[in-house]
């Protein structure tokens, strides 16, 4: 479903018209309910909403700046020369520090490197000894951006069969505002009801796809 689907849908089931519900107001409830989904989604840890960057390592410099578009970073990977492999990076805290960030710095050994995430800075140790294009590999959690009122139904990052919850989570919205407080919480109750169906859908998705790694399709040659 497109956005304006979803809204006149939300309309239909709530009784509302266009002047009661305008498009603004009913664009604010749709993603207010999107960005719910999508934490959800999130919190399962199924792979969903990944990215990945790179970014050059500078000589002698332990910090660098996150991309702006992060939400989270799952995993960051480094390697110092090119002839080597990407190392994946533990995360330590600054409170773990034994010492400074320049100690830390300087008894790091390159096989073991370490990072703190802070703000938006991204701080690696040991730090490079000269200047390396993409030494640096990050992977993250982008959020989607909001929804807009011209968006199609490709443009709603969520399970396609599991666009109706978008919906069923505007009616809480739209009942509360219109005082309706049974149909309210009838809704609320099943938009909950619909989102464990969609964590349900979408636990198995990385076992899933270790399963079709390991398959053996050499009889189908």
């Amino acid at each position: 479903m497109d956005v304006q689907d979803i809204i006149e849908m939300a309309r239909r089931q709530t009784y509302s018209s266009a002047d009661q519900l305008p498009d603004s107001e009913a664009l604010d409830y749709l993603n207010i309910v999107y960005r719910n989904v999508v934490n959800n989604i999130i919190e399962e840890e199924q792979g969903y909403f990944w990215q990945s960057s790179t970014a050059d390592l500078v000589n002698d410099q332990n910090e660098y700046r996150l991309p702006l578009d992060n939400d989270k970073i799952e995993e960051v990977f480094v390697k110092y020369e090119s002839e080597d492999e990407y190392i994946k990076c533990e995360f330590i805290s600054f409170k773990t520090l034994e010492g400074d960030l320049e100690a830390e710095d300087k008894d790091r050994s390159k096989k073991n490197p370490a990072v703190v995430i802070n703000d938006n800075s991204l701080f690696l140790m040991p730090s490079s000894d000269k200047d390396f294009a993409d030494g640096l590999k990050l992977y993250h959690i982008e959020f989607p951006n909001d929804l807009s009122l011209s968006d199609s139904a490709n443009d709603i990052d969520i399970p396609r069969q599991y666009h109706d919850v978008l919906r069923t989570g505007m009616k809480q919205y739209i009942f509360a505002k219109k005082g309706m407080w049974e149909e309210k919480n009838n809704s609320f109750q099943e938009y909950s009801n619909r989102i464990q169906q969609l964590k349900a859908y979408i636990v198995p998705r990385k076992q899933w796809i270790v399963k079709q790694q390991d398959l053996d399709l050499s009889e189908l040659q």
